[in-house]
C-alpha cells in the first residue's frame, strides 16, 4: 500500500477552495462597501445641494404667484368687476330714467322696433309728394 491515498488530496482541496471562496467574497464585499460609500458621498456633496437649490426655487416660485395673486391680479379683477357694476348701474338707470322724461323716445324706440321687423318683410313703397298731403299746382286749378 504504497500508492498515495486520494482522500488526503480530496481533504486539502475541500478546505482549500472553501478559503479561497471567502477571501473573492470578502474583496468583493470591501468592493461594494467602497462603493457604498462613494454614492453616499456624492449624494452629500452633489445631489443634496441640487435639491436644496431647487426646493429655494421652488419657494421662490410660491412667494412670486402669491405676490402676483394679491397685489396684481386680485386688484386687478376687482377694478374690472367694479367696472362692470357700474356700467351695468348706469345701463339699469338710464333705461329706467329716460324713458319716463321723454315719451318721444320710447315711441321712437318702439318705431325702430316695429321698422326692425318690417326690414324682414316686403319693401315698402317710396313716399311720393301726393302721399304727404302736398299740393301741386294741378290740384288747385
Amino acid at each position: 500500500m504504497n500508492e498515495p491515498s486520494i482522500i488526503p488530496a480530496i481533504r486539502d482541496l475541500s478546505i482549500i477552495f472553501p478559503a479561497l471562496e471567502s477571501i473573492v467574497v470578502l474583496v468583493l464585499l470591501s468592493i461594494l462597501i467602497v462603493q457604498i460609500r462613494a454614492l453616499v458621498i456624492l449624494l452629500n456633496d452633489e445631489i443634496k445641494p441640487m435639491l436644496e437649490a431647487t426646493q429655494e426655487t421652488a419657494d421662490t416660485v410660491r412667494n412670486t404667484t402669491n405676490f402676483v395673486s394679491k397685489r396684481v391680479a386680485r386688484p386687478f379683477v376687482s377694478a374690472i368687476s367694479f367696472g362692470a357694476g357700474v356700467r351695468q348701474a348706469v345701463k339699469t338707470v338710464k333705461q329706467q330714467v329716460v324713458p319716463s322724461k321723454n315719451k318721444d323716445a320710447e315711441l321712437d324706440s318702439e318705431d325702430t322696433l316695429a321698422s326692425d321687423s318690417s326690414e324682414l318683410s316686403a319693401p315698402e313703397p317710396p313716399v311720393s309728394a301726393s302721399d304727404m298731403g302736398e299740393t301741386t299746382g294741378a290740384d288747385n286749378g
